[in-house]
């Protein structure tokens, strides 16, 4: 199926597979929903569910017509991923870093936090506290040969959210490997391309499509 990368269209394509379930366990007289109903149960204006977002999903093959302002889901919504895991990379200043982790854990099983091993504070006691009231865990990195170059620090448990933040993420991540990338839009970063100090891209290994 293509990809939906937008959250109202999650949120239809998910409230029309509740309705097809509960009609399947014959808790509803019918499969289907009206314009009204979705546009209450999604809090999507009627005029932009009729105009943008039904034509979308009915040119992606998610949704189709049944009759007069009546509409039913042809495929039941899934999360496209069983898996993910965040990771935001930081060379210090722990506490801003935590703060841009920590909604991460709202999609993702596992979040970390990846700093440079030489700029963690030396007493740790704070930093592990916070990050494990947050549910983030740490990676350290290191440039040092004589050191292994990757080390877990703290290992948060494993979550299982099944919010719409994690159906958008997994729908992107979907429509990224399915173009045959390792990622989306390259944005500048203070008017510059940043990328790794040495050594290849790593958004460009092919290693990250298997």
């Amino acid at each position: 199926m293509h990809p939906i990368q937008s959250k109202s269209a999650i949120d239809i394509v998910s409230f029309l597979t509740i309705s097809h379930q509960q009609w399947e366990a014959k808790k509803k007289p019918s499969p289907t929903a009206t314009t009204s109903e979705i546009a209450t149960n999604t809090l999507t204006s009627t005029s932009h569910l009729t105009q943008q977002l039904m034509p979308m999903l009915i040119e992606y093959g998610w949704v189709e017509r049944v009759g007069r302002g009546h509409w039913k889901v042809r495929h039941a919504y899934q999360c496209p991923t069983t898996s993910i895991y965040a990771i935001e990379v930081k060379r210090s200043d722990w506490q801003r870093a935590l703060g841009q982790a920590t909604p991460h854990t709202k999609f993702a099983n596992k979040t970390f936090l990846a700093m440079d091993e030489a700029r963690l504070p030396k007493a740790k006691e704070t930093l592990l506290g916070a990050l494990g009231h947050a549910g983030v865990g740490l990676l350290s990195l290191s440039a040092d040969r004589l050191k292994d170059p990757l080390e877990i620090i703290a290992n948060p448990s494993r979550r299982s959210p099944k919010s719409t933040e994690r159906f958008v993420v997994a729908e992107r991540l979907l429509a990224v490997r399915g173009s045959g990338g390792n990622s989306g839009f390259w944005g500048h970063v203070f008017g510059k391309l940043i990328t790794t100090s040495s050594g290849d891209d790593p958004r460009k290994s092919a290693l990250l499509l298997t």
